[in-house]
This record gives C-alpha cells, sequence and structure tokens, in this order.
C-alpha cells in the first residue's frame, strides 16, 4: 500500500463531502482520468471527475460532471458505479441509476451518456439502457456495477453486471 492514502478524499466540495468511490479510470497520453461517485451533503450521489499526472495528486473538477435526474425520472436519486469507454466516437460513461438513495429494488437501472471532451455529458435520451430482470428472476431485484467491453473487431459493446434475485438477495454476475 502507499504510504500517504488516501490519495483522493471526500469534499471539500458539498458534492462529494459525505463520501466517494467506485472509481473508473481511462489513462490518455500523460494523464489519468478518473471519474468516482460523490455523495453530497443532500444525500444523492453523482459522478464527479479528477485528474493526475502520476496516480498520487489528483485535482478534482469544480462541479459533478453528471448529475441526478429530474424528480421523477428514473435517475433522480442516486448515480453510481460509473464505468468509461473510449471509442473512436468519444467517450461513453455508464452508470447505476436508481430513484432514491441506496433502495435499489425501487427502479435499479443502468444507463449511458455521451461526451466529447470527459468533462461535459450529455445523457442518452433512451436511457435507462439496461434494467432488472422480472420477478423472481436472478436480477429481479435490481442491476449494476456495468463491465463494458468494445470488441473492436466485431464493432460491439459486451457487458458484465451484478444483478441480485427477488428470493434471497443473492448478487450474481450476468
Amino acid at each position: 500500500k502507499y504510504n500517504n492514502n488516501p490519495v483522493v478524499t471526500k469534499g471539500p466540495d458539498n458534492f462529494d463531502i459525505t463520501a466517494i468511490g467506485q472509481p473508473t479510470t481511462l489513462f490518455e497520453n500523460d494523464t489519468i482520468k478518473m471519474w468516482y461517485a460523490g455523495v453530497g451533503i443532500d444525500g444523492k450521489s453523482r459522478i464527479c471527475y479528477a485528474y493526475s499526472l502520476e496516480g498520487i495528486n489528483w485535482i478534482k473538477h469544480s462541479t459533478p460532471v453528471i448529475d441526478v435526474g429530474n424528480s421523477g425520472t428514473w435517475d433522480c436519486g442516486w448515480l453510481d458505479i460509473p464505468e468509461i469507454v473510449k471509442d473512436n466516437a468519444g467517450y461513453k460513461l455508464y452508470y447505476y441509476g436508481d430513484t432514491v438513495q441506496q433502495f435499489s429494488a425501487i427502479s435499479s437501472a443502468i444507463g449511458v451518456a455521451f461526451s466529447n471532451d470527459g468533462i461535459n455529458w450529455t445523457k442518452h435520451s433512451g436511457n435507462p439502457i439496461f434494467t432488472k430482470g422480472s420477478i423472481g428472476e436472478w436480477d429481479g431485484s435490481w442491476v449494476e456495477s456495468p463491465a463494458i467491453f468494445f470488441d473492436s473487431i466485431m464493432s460491439e459493446y459486451k457487458m458484465w453486471y451484478n444483478g441480485v434475485d427477488t428470493a434471497t438477495w443473492k448478487i450474481n454476475i450476468g
């Protein structure tokens, strides 16, 4: 372990003052870019951004880069577990969203946002792009933690994700 851990801490801004976690990184040229979940003073989690040249000293962006949705939308309460992919069209950030804080059985789903620079994002108008299964299925309570791979040979995206069933609340990977 690095002797001076942690290298990124919560706060001082209100948008990530309560908690931070779930980082995803991308190495570009001489920069390590990181997107992470930050829980604000209002109890909602958003997607935040920081960058570093060596992985120890991080500079946080001054605001969240993807905020919760408007009241009543599928992601109005909680964004978490970002996964970054970059292809010829730009950046794609896949994320878990829900209507309320940490009660995934409500509307747990996975969405995607697009960006040319990794900071200014547009949520896909067809979000959510992936939803939980039906009651009784292995992923019927919630889905989260998307891991995305772009297969450039087949020109297709592949996703692995966590799913939780409604009977035993066991987590599996699909």
